[in-house]
């Protein structure tokens, strides 16, 4: 098994297994739905407030996992969230 960090020619690929996991766990609309987040999540999040872990097992993706900042005004720790997280069906 391959873990890699960041999206890098797999954007494409990431939003595909989130809308098939969740598709295949909570409906198709359900599975859109998540699709697009990741969507924007990739394509509209600073690269210091995203992270990006895949897991790939002979080269077809098995699973990814995105950490985004979480940030509030009077604190100045820095916090990242589990959300969302996906493995292949």
């Amino acid at each position: 098994m391959e873990f890699l960090n960041g999206t890098e020619g797999r954007q494409q690929a990431i939003i595909d297994l989130f809308a098939a996991t969740f598709t295949a766990s909570e409906g198709r609309e359900e599975g859109a739905l998540i699709g697009e987040l990741v969507r924007n999540l990739l394509e509209t999040t600073p690269d210091d407030d995203i992270h990006v872990f895949t897991a790939s097992e002979n080269g077809a993706l098995a699973g990814a996992a995105i950490f985004t900042r979480l940030t509030y005004p009077q604190d100045a720790r820095t916090v990242f969230i589990l959300s969302p997280m996906a493995v292949a069906t």
